[in-house]
């Protein structure tokens, strides 16, 4: 009996070994700044799939996604745990990680552009970047609070606020703070205009500001739970959301919020509506629901997961995003697309000609004629261009460097975009391990690739480099393999 036990568990280990995904480890993350009570164990991220209208986007980290936004269809940011910032210019098909710099946990971002925009967290985070996060300004807070919310109406006015009562007020040069009756934790913003706004915390807590944030005034909802989510309309209508399966709704500013009642109890951690009929809700164990009558109605329509989704981005009719635990991230596609419409051109107005009558004894002038210098054609100047390099290897002891020891790779598949993110080539790694492109107008160009399974990157991906006219740049991307983890299924009992 022992030598078969033995044996079955030798099998087991070589198949782990030659089949990794059928290898699920758990882990028990516990919300950073939201516990609940409630089971958060999840499952190790696993490759993308489809899950009916969802499909689930490979973002190349483990770490739990706090907070997620798109700008448009394609241009997108995610934060979370551990100073984990990611960017996508395609709409999610691939996922970058940007350096920042911290480990502190970064609860909530907002961008304005491509460039410029905000991330804040833990332990005071509050920085801002305008070159897309290869650079970040810190920004000094009166005190260390936990940072969970933010709220912009332009770049030069918005508001953070966190734990403890923590609320500064950005006025495009400088945050001061502000006063909040009781100092409750605060986990959402939501401001309509300069002047009035909405913040929303624990124990139902809801305070608004008809001053721009310099006095605030308790909304009583009559519930308790802690409220982890806000979403405007307008002035008048909002929504709020939070443990317990709490969601109220206002369309009064705020002066009376009725609950709508939900057949699920999870925790909502994210609303987004984008008109006063169409909105989701995501939340705890995979929890995502649609409304397309202004809440009237609910639909459960989720991406069939048990990760808890802490963020939610709706930017167009057709296309919405959830981000949560374990690096999760999944993309939403309308099953019945809202048509576009296409501006039908004004006709252009025909000019009725007048005549003009020409007297009959007035004699006609003949025209004299006049010499038209033949123009020289002035040469137009060739643009000068710049080629790039990439070497893909092997990187045996990991280090992000080049080695001699280090083993060229090839049929590695480069994708080269520039600066907007548009596709400016691709090229696949020959038996040297070097891919090129040539012939590229000076500028910012970065460079993805085709990560093979099993395996993860040791330098700096995607490399962002800056090309010059008659110029070569080189870059290099090491790989390494992801060893899964080998354990004995049951203990051996003589």
């Amino acid at each position: 009996m022992r030598i078969f036990l033995i044996a079955l568990a030798l099998f087991f280990l070589i198949a782990l070994a030659l089949f990794p995904h059928l290898n699920a480890t758990t882990q028990a993350d516990s919300l950073p700044h939201l516990n609940q009570g409630e089971d958060s164990s999840v499952e190790d991220a696993v490759e993308p799939d489809d899950f009916g209208d969802w499909n689930r986007q490979a973002s190349h980290t483990s770490a739990d996604l706090m907070d997620i936004q798109f700008l448009d269809e394609q241009t997108g940011f995610a934060a979370g745990s551990g100073g984990t910032l990611l960017y996508t210019p395609v709409g999610g098909a691939d996922w970058a990680q940007l350096p920042t710099g911290t480990d502190y946990d970064i609860n909530a971002l907002h961008f304005f552009d491509a460039g410029n925009g905000w991330i804040a967290g833990d332990h005071g985070l509050l920085w801002s970047t305008t070159d897309g996060g290869a650079t970040w300004q810190h920004h000094t807070i009166l005190a260390p609070d936990n940072l969970h919310a933010l709220a912009f109406l332009s770049p030069d006015l918005g508001w953070v606020a966190g734990e403890d009562g923590a609320l500064y007020h950005y006025d495009g040069n400088e945050w001061s703070q502000q006063a909040l009756p009781g100092s409750p934790n605060i986990y959402a913003l939501s401001f309509t205009d300069a002047q009035r706004g909405w913040a929303a915390g624990e124990n139902g807590v809801i305070l608004h500001t008809t001053n721009g944030g310099s006095s605030w005034t308790i909304q009583t909802l009559g519930v308790t739970e802690n409220l982890f989510a806000l979403s405007f309309i307008d002035d008048q209508q909002g929504w709020t959301a939070g443990s317990g399966g709490a969601l109220l709704y206002t369309e009064n500013g705020g002066a009376l919020w009725s609950p709508k009642s939900l057949t699920s109890p999870q925790t909502i951690f994210s609303l987004a509506f984008r008109d006063q009929l169409n909105g989701w809700a995501a939340g705890a164990q995979g929890l995502a629901l649609f409304t397309e009558d202004g809440g009237a109605t609910w639909q459960m329509d989720g991406p069939e997961t048990g990760f808890y989704l802490h963020a939610i981005s709706y930017p167009s009719p057709n296309t919405a995003w959830v981000a949560g635990q374990a690096g999760t991230i999944y993309q939403w596609q309308n099953p019945s697309p809202v048509p576009t419409a296409t501006p039908t051109p004004s006709p252009t107005p025909t000019a009725t000609p007048t005549d003009t009558p020409v007297p009959a004894d007035t004699p006609t002038p003949t025209a004299t004629p006049t010499l038209t210098p033949t123009s020289t054609a002035t040469p137009v100047a060739t643009p000068a261009t710049g080629d790039i390099e990439i070497i893909v290897f092997y990187d045996h002891n990991a280090d992000g460097s080049l080695d001699e020891d280090d083993i060229p790779m090839s049929e590695i598949v480069i994708i080269l975009r520039d600066g907007q993110g548009l596709l400016r080539g691709r090229a696949t790694t020959g038996s040297q391990g070097t891919a090129s492109f040539t012939n590229l107008l000076p500028g910012t160009y970065t460079l993805w690739a085709d990560i093979p399974s099993m395996y993860r990157t040791t330098t700096l991906y995607p490399d962002t480099v800056q090309l010059s006219a008659n110029a070569l740049v080189r870059s290099e991307l090491g790989f390494t393999s992801v060893q899964p983890p080998h354990y004995l299924p049951f203990l051996l009992k003589p």
